[in-house]
């Protein structure tokens, strides 16, 4: 790391003039005429720079770095305006070991970091490299020096260029420090509105672990310096990561939090091989968070959105998804991930928990959606298993699936024997057609007449939990308002983890 200071009061010793330096090399003169008090700032005890986004404005001109997008510019060429709100003026500032900075703006997806190379204006690059790395020092006049950590000229700063877009926005280049004030730049936090994670309510199991996440809004990429705490360590005790332990029977309520914003999810820990409900009708308060996917659409044929909270009458695909959140919940209860995939309620990569949202994903070939606007391709309801279970592991392993028609109730109590986490059970009704429920246990296992064994159901078309959660079939929403019966049994779907 360069002695910035000592060049510093080099320079000052020297006496060069500052207005000879201007006319010479094109700096933005009108700058310093507006703010010459920085032009005597001395190297503070100001702490160093926090990780965190920022939008970083220019001590001189008052205005905001900001980067074209890809689209418009092939070298993402820095530029500064006044502010726009945009992303594009929204930066993750990131300490590492050495002691440099990487600045990654977070348009254009937030993958490219700024770069620089002599003699030419600042942009942003994909691959990261040792021209992508800055210091940053703190002044005492609240602004700090952006510093190329990596140059042939050691005292050269980011700097507010003469040199003009089109439009008049002034190029940033890297020039001699003078102790302009063009050369100055603050970084303002930007404030977080809101926290969205996956689910606002969940059950996990006992003795489990996993990672919880949340995304920041205005935020495209993952956020940063979250806290999480657990109000019932006996329960759930979790780390300031997100990474978790359930360690006992009950209910605690995680928290995160993060520039003053927070969410809390409800966490049900269950000492239960079959604890997951989902709901195809009650999206708010069935242990997914698919009110948050109301303004994602699929597109196969006709496009139409994902889930509306209750029945639609077919204006959303969930009306139909019976099969496949019935799935959902056996491959949650078997602690399936989606290995590849994004999910904007969370800002998660890869990894992602089984829920109806996530298994259409893998039904229909898709990797997430950025927002809550988006569309997707395919039919999220017309299922296909073994594509689903070649998107999903367990602790790595692979999936299969094997589908039996017409099976007895005797072999329905066989096969959840061999798998308490669940099988899937199709049934047909004359009325209503094709029906899917989650059989998760046999309550009268001692029965002698295999034709009298019951079953509890976990039911998607359920709209309250008392009608359709881990209950008795006789109390679903589907025996009691629909008329679905034992009688109407055609298939059932067992899953297996590959050893």
């Amino acid at each position: 790391m360069h002695c910035i200071s000592c060049h510093i009061k080099r320079l000052a010793a020297l006496g060069l003039s500052l207005l000879m330096l201007l006319s010479c090399f094109g700096i933005y003169a009108a700058a310093a005429e507006q703010n010459s008090a920085a032009s005597t700032a001395d190297v503070s005890a100001q702490e160093a720079l926090a990780e965190g986004y920022y939008r970083i404005r220019n001590l001189g001109t008052g205005k905001y770095l900001d980067t074209y997008d890809l689209l418009y510019d092939p070298k993402g060429t820095a530029y500064l305006d006044k502010s726009t709100g945009q992303n594009g003026q929204d930066f993750l500032v990131t300490p590492l070991p050495d002691g440099n900075y990487t600045i990654v703006g977070q348009s254009d997806g937030a993958k490219y970091a700024l770069s620089y190379s002599s003699g030419s204006y600042l942009t942003k690059r994909a691959n990261p490299a040792q021209t992508e790395t800055f210091e940053i020092l703190p002044f005492d006049n609240g602004a700090y020096l952006i510093i190329p950590a990596y140059s042939e000229n050691s005292l050269h700063v980011l700097t507010a260029s003469s040199d003009k877009t089109y439009h008049g926005y002034n190029y940033i280049i890297s020039f001699p420090y003078i102790e302009d004030a063009t050369q100055y730049w603050v970084f303002e936090p930007v404030p977080v509105t809101k926290i969205s994670l996956a689910y606002t309510q969940t059950r996990e199991r006992l003795w489990s672990i996993g990672t919880f996440y949340a995304a920041l809004s205005p935020y495209p990429s993952t956020a940063l310096n979250m806290t999480w705490t657990s109000d019932n360590e006996e329960v759930l005790m979790i780390d300031n990561t997100g990474e978790y332990c359930t360690i006992g029977v009950g209910v605690a309520n995680v928290t995160v939090t993060c520039g003053g914003v927070s969410a809390t999810v409800r966490v049900e820990v269950h000492d239960s091989d079959a604890y997951a409900y989902f709901s195809q009708h009650n999206i708010a308060n069935s242990y997914w968070n698919g009110s948050a996917l109301s303004g994602i659409y699929f597109t196969a044929g006709v496009r139409k959105r994902y889930a509306i909270d209750r029945y639609n009458q077919n204006s959303d695909w969930m009306d139909e998804g019976c099969v496949l959140t019935a799935n959902a919940m056996l491959l949650r209860n078997l602690g399936a991930t989606l290995t590849e995939g994004y999910d904007f309620r969370s800002g998660q990569t890869n990894n992602l928990p089984a829920d109806p949202y996530t298994v259409s994903l893998a039904n229909t070939g898709n990797y997430g959606a950025a927002s809550a606007n988006a569309t997707l391709y395919g039919n999220p309801i017309l299922v296909n298993h073994n594509l689903i279970a070649t998107r999903f592991r367990v602790n790595g392993k692979a999936l299969s699936v094997t589908q039996y028609y017409y099976p007895s109730l005797k072999q329905i109590k066989e096969a959840l024997d061999e798998h308490p986490e669940g099988v899937v059970v199709g049934m047909r009704h004359a009325v209503y057609g094709s029906h899917y429920f989650l059989f998760t246990e046999c309550v009268n296992p001692d029965e002698t007449n295999p034709n009298k064994y019951k079953f509890k159901v976990c039911d998607p078309a359920a709209y309250t939990l008392s009608q359709g959660d881990n209950i008795p079939f006789e109390q679903s929403y589907s025996y009691l308002s629909l008329g679905y019966r034992y009688s109407c049994v055609t298939c059932m779907l067992v899953w297996d983890v590959e050893t």
